[in-house]
């Protein structure tokens, strides 16, 4: 295998050849060798090359809230032993050889994958060209039975019976079949486009036309390499198999580059040519004739085309009607996220929040146009900062400054796009760390917004002012400002702003020992929340809240509302959330005296932090009780117990992490709860490993070889489905503190997990 004698493999071949099945399928076999995770980035959709460490970043579950993505993913991956799938890198070859080449120099445990139509060329890569699949030799005869042990005539059936059922190779199609296969070069995208044919010609009836289509596609010559002249056959003749009207709605799709919904093909690409009623038919026959696959995502249909389909759909577009229909796809997204922004606020925060994830892609297809097209920056810079709760939400804070800082860069007329903009990029800014830049930006937005007399402008200037003071903290410069934002929301009526303000006031309250203060900014918080069925801001503002009463004494109530925020953010899948909850039930575990538990959760959360971008002591406003609360578990703990029960927390996965907090089952390979699967000799040497013992103290506590304990432990890691030791000592932890298990009396004396 490459990756063995190789940190860098590269899967090479023609579009459609199989490269992307072939590295998800080695990937999943990789797994077992990969204890920290096998990450897939899929580049396909992806123009920009900046944005190619920040989707990287996403891929591995890193929220990137400085300002560096390549630094934050060097320093997230050091010390992990991973590895990472770049797919479809052909177009983005220079920036995706830079990030590996920085990544592989600086995290020594961390392989990388890629598929591309070229190699990277970059130092220690390794290139497998991709075969296509191997035909058989139609002149030769054969039996149908001979026939399926080629792996194109395989796939050919496979596809048809999926289609057919009860389509069978016979000794009468069985030739057809095979030449069919060896004029498709065997390439897979152009056997399954054949396959789906079938409801409508016959392998022989397809042999011939696809013959009659080389000829027409080359001229009669065959100077082109045979498998793209074999792909591009088989598109066009798929093409041309399609009604005027899939046809023209073929092309015109190409304009998205991710998956899209039916709403959105009706506003993008009807017109008087092809009427808005005609969509729906034309879209049900491109999904039958396999143009277009469909998938689901929060219980709606969505679409996509693969990108070999989609590009030959894109060069039967004539310039003119590219660009115009570029700027209908971005007129739609931007009527798209303008919706969201109105309703973000209230009940369907998920919904939206789900739908613009998925519509990534189009976002930044639409932004691209916006900021690469002559007299379109303004309508960029609308989109970009209208956007800015999904940019938060979502953790993209690099992408979000990225795109912003492009349209400020290109247009600096002082217009109202761009102080909205100027003011979203500073909030981005300052939650990244960047308080200069962020101060500057808001002293522009401030005199533009001055100028106009823009108010809205000029109370978010205040409102961001108050967080820069708030992370870099200043408690009391941060309170002044939000009071002052405060006051200005309530006199504009708007209730997001007073939300937002109310929740950072209360935890600012708190930290500053006015407990009455914070009690009073949370409930009002809370109460507008519950009354608009906010649940977003909710989840921060009960987190906080739990904060505040955990310091008026309230232990019990503070661990209830801490688990009610945490639900929350798990919905909104909001690690930044997710870290303040654990750090607040890390205090209330110290609070409890429950020491162990709190350092597993401090392990936790060290994680957490990593992964975000933030220091190990978590956000600047936590982190002096967050130094304070380790130190007393040090105290209580000794120091065996106390790096024995971190390694254990830095050992779990977020969602174990989470589901053990909210009292559910964790997702497991083995049930921790379920009758053991090891011998009595495995269980005996899973126990010690749980109690931090080596190979080597386990070996002379047993009276047994070293060699033996290895073998135990070989057996114990393949019977569990587990990769490490350390996934070996939480799974024996959660059994000792399990009611019923056959362990579950050994760490009676000690605390349990809540």
């Amino acid at each position: 295998m490459l990756l063995a004698s190789s940190r860098l493999a590269t899967l090479t071949g023609v579009g459609g050849v199989g490269k992307t099945r072939l590295a998800l399928r080695v990937a999943a076999n990789a797994q077992r060798s990969f204890p920290d995770g096998v990450f897939l980035a899929q580049l396909a959709d992806l123009n920009d090359p900046g944005l190619v460490p920040q989707v990287v970043a996403v891929a591995v579950g890193l929220r990137d809230h400085s300002g560096d993505p390549v630094a934050a993913l060097s320093g997230y991956l050091v010390d992990k032993q991973a590895l990472l799938v770049l797919d479809n890198c052909e177009h983005l070859c220079d920036a995706c050889g830079f990030l590996i080449s920085e990544l592989l120099q600086t995290c020594p445990q961390v392989r990388v994958l890629t598929t591309s139509r070229q190699a990277l060329r970059i130092a220690g890569e390794q290139v497998f060209v991709v075969p296509p699949l191997s035909t058989a030799d139609p002149d030769q005869p054969m039996t149908p039975d001979d026939l399926e042990q080629y792996e194109a005539a395989k796939l050919f059936m496979d596809r048809a019976t999926a289609i057919l059922p009860n389509f069978a190779l016979t000794p009468e199609n069985c030739s057809a079949v095979a030449r069919l296969c060896q004029a498709l070069d065997g390439v897979p995208l152009a056997v399954e486009l054949a396959a789906a044919r079938l409801p409508v010609l016959s392998p022989k009836q397809m042999l011939d036309r696809i013959e009659d289509r080389f000829d027409l596609l080359t001229g009669g010559s065959r100077r082109a390499p045979p498998r793209q002249q074999t792909l591009s056959a088989m598109v066009g003749w798929s093409f041309d198999l399609c009604s005027a009207n899939e046809q023209l709605l073929w092309s015109r799709m190409s304009v998205f580059p991710g998956s899209f919904d039916l709403r959105s093909v009706e506003a993008v690409c009807s017109d008087g040519v092809l009427a808005r009623q005609h969509i729906f038919e034309a879209v049900d026959g491109l999904v039958d004739k396999s143009i277009l696959v469909r998938g689901e995502c929060a219980d709606e249909a969505r679409f996509r085309m693969l990108e070999t389909i989609r590009q030959y759909g894109r060069r039967k577009l004539r310039e003119q009607e590219r660009a115009s229909l570029q700027r209908r796809h971005r007129d739609w997204y931007q009527s798209v996220s303008t919706r969201a922004g109105q309703e973000w606020f209230g009940a369907s925060q998920v919904e939206w929040l789900t739908r613009l994830q998925s519509d990534q892609p189009n976002l930044r297809a639409a932004l691209e146009f916006s900021f690469s097209s002559a007299g379109e920056t303004t309508t960029g810079l609308d989109l970009a900062s209208g956007l800015w709760f999904y940019w938060i939400a979502s953790g993209l804070f690099s992408e979000g400054r990225r795109w912003l800082e492009r349209g400020l860069e290109s247009d600096h007329a002082p217009t109202p796009a761009r102080a909205w903009a100027l003011w979203v990029c500073a909030w981005l800014a300052a939650v990244q760390g960047d308080f200069r830049a962020a101060m500057s930006m808001l002293d522009e937005a401030r005199a533009i917004g001055s100028v106009r007399a823009d108010s809205t402008v000029l109370t978010y200037v205040i409102h961001t002012a108050g967080l820069c003071a708030m992370l870099q903290g200043d408690l009391r410069l941060a309170r002044a400002r939000f009071e002052e934002a405060l006051g200005r929301h309530r006199r504009a009526d708007n209730t997001a702003g007073v939300v937002d303000a109310l929740n950072l006031l209360s935890v600012i309250a708190s930290l500053l020992g006015d407990i009455t203060g914070a009690a009073d900014f949370s409930e009002e918080c809370l109460s507008l929340c519950d009354a608009y069925g906010e649940r977003w801001y909710k989840s921060y503002a009960l987190g906080h809240h739990g904060i505040a009463l955990l310091r008026q004494g309230d232990v019990g109530r503070a661990a209830a509302v801490e688990r009610e925020s945490l639900r929350l953010h798990r919905c909104f899948n909001q690690k930044l959330g997710i870290g303040i909850n654990i750090e607040a039930l890390s205090w209330i575990g110290v609070a409890n005296g429950q020491y162990q538990h709190a350092a597993r959760l401090f392990g936790s959360l060290r994680e957490i932090w990593r992964s975000i971008g933030a220091p190990p002591s978590g956000l600047g406003y936590l982190a002096g009780y967050h130094e304070q609360c380790i130190a007393q578990v040090r105290e209580k703990l000794d120091k065996r117990t106390f790096d024995n029960a971190w390694r254990i927390g830095s050992g779990l996965d977020l969602d174990t992490v989470v589901a053990s907090e909210l009292g559910e089952q964790p997702t497991a390979p083995v049930s921790a709860t379920s009758a053991a699967p090891l011998t009595l000799r495995e269980q005996e040497i899973a126990d010690l490993l749980a109690d931090g013992q080596t190979n080597k103290e386990i070996a002379a506590a047993l009276v047994i070889s070293r060699r033996t304990v290895e073998s135990h432990v070989e057996h114990i890691l393949v019977k569990l489905g587990f990769t490490s030791r350390s996934q070996v000592a939480v799974w024996v932890t959660k059994r000792r503190i399990a009611p019923g298990t056959a362990s579950g009396s050994k760490l009676r004396s000690s605390p349990a997990i809540p």
